[in-house]
C-alpha cells in the first residue's frame, strides 16, 4: 500500500502540468481500457475453470463450493491486476506541453509539406498520363510517333537482323 502511495505521488508530480479535468479524463480513459481488457481475460479464465471444476468431485470436494472459492480468488486477482496495470501505464506516460505559438508553427509547417507533396504527386501523375498515351501500341503501318513522318515499320519499328530458325 505504501508503494502504491509513493507511485501515486510521483505520478501526480508528472501530471501536475495538466489541468485536473484533463488529467481525470485521461486517467478514466486508461482505467476503462484496462478494465475492458482485464474483464475479457477474466471471463475467459472463468469459462476455462467452469469446464474443469466438476473434476473436483473425484477428490470428494463439492464443485459448487470450489467454484465459489476459485472465482472469488480470481476476482481478487482481477482487481489487483487492473490497479497495477493502470498505474504502470499512467507512470509511463509523459506529456509535452507546447506553447500555442510553437504548436501553430508546427502545424503550419506540416501543412506546407503536405501541400508540396500533393503538388509533386500531381506533377508526377500528370507526367505518367502523358507517358501512358505514348506507350500505346502503334500499328505497323501508322506514322511513327517520333515525328519522322515515316511509317512505324520502316522507322522505329524496324526489326534487327533475324536470329535462329528465321535467319536466312
Amino acid at each position: 500500500m505504501i508503494l502504491l502511495h509513493i507511485v501515486k505521488e510521483s505520478y501526480d508530480k508528472k501530471m501536475g502540468v495538466l489541468e485536473d479535468e484533463i488529467r481525470q479524463e485521461i486517467e478514466k480513459e486508461f482505467y476503462l481500457k484496462e478494465l475492458d481488457k482485464a474483464w475479457r481475460e477474466h471471463l475467459y479464465t472463468m469459462d476455462n475453470m467452469k469446464t474443469g471444476i466438476r473434476l473436483r468431485a473425484y477428490n470428494q470436494k463439492d464443485p459448487l463450493v470450489e467454484y465459489k472459492k476459485e472465482s472469488f480468488n480470481l476476482f481478487g486477482e482481477l482487481i489487483n491486476d487492473i490497479k497495477f496495470n493502470t498505474i504502470k501505464t499512467l507512470q509511463i506516460i509523459q506529456f509535452r506541453v507546447e506553447s500555442p505559438e510553437d504548436e501553430a508553427a508546427r502545424i503550419a509547417q506540416k501543412l506546407e509539406e503536405q501541400q508540396r507533396l500533393e503538388e509533386l504527386q500531381f506533377m508526377f501523375n500528370h507526367s505518367n498520363n502523358e507517358e501512358e498515351v505514348t506507350d500505346k501500341k502503334v500499328a505497323r503501318n501508322d506514322l511513327c510517333p517520333c515525328g519522322s513522318g515515316i511509317k512505324y515499320k520502316l522507322c522505329c519499328g524496324k526489326s534487327g537482323p533475324k536470329k535462329g530458325v528465321f535467319a536466312s
